[in-house]
């Protein structure tokens, strides 16, 4: 998730595309590279105007952050 700064200003659908690979082959439980994951792919779909996608990821990483501490 390092190139979210580069997603966010030049190719948020392209940051979109990656979150969602990474989440569908990662195991499904909390972790701190999830969380990050689904919080880049709320920040993504916020900029491309999602926002109830990107309210939702929003919701899970916050949730998933107050799980992991």
């Amino acid at each position: 998730m390092a190139l979210e700064n580069y997603w966010a200003t030049n190719a948020a659908h392209e940051g979109v595309e990656w979150a969602t690979m990474l989440l569908s082959n990662a195991p499904a439980e909390s972790s701190r590279p999830r969380f990050r994951a689904l919080r880049v792919q709320g920040g993504m779909e916020n900029i491309l105007g999602h926002r109830e996608l990107s309210r939702q990821h929003f919701e899970q990483a916050l949730a998933m952050a107050r799980e992991l501490g």
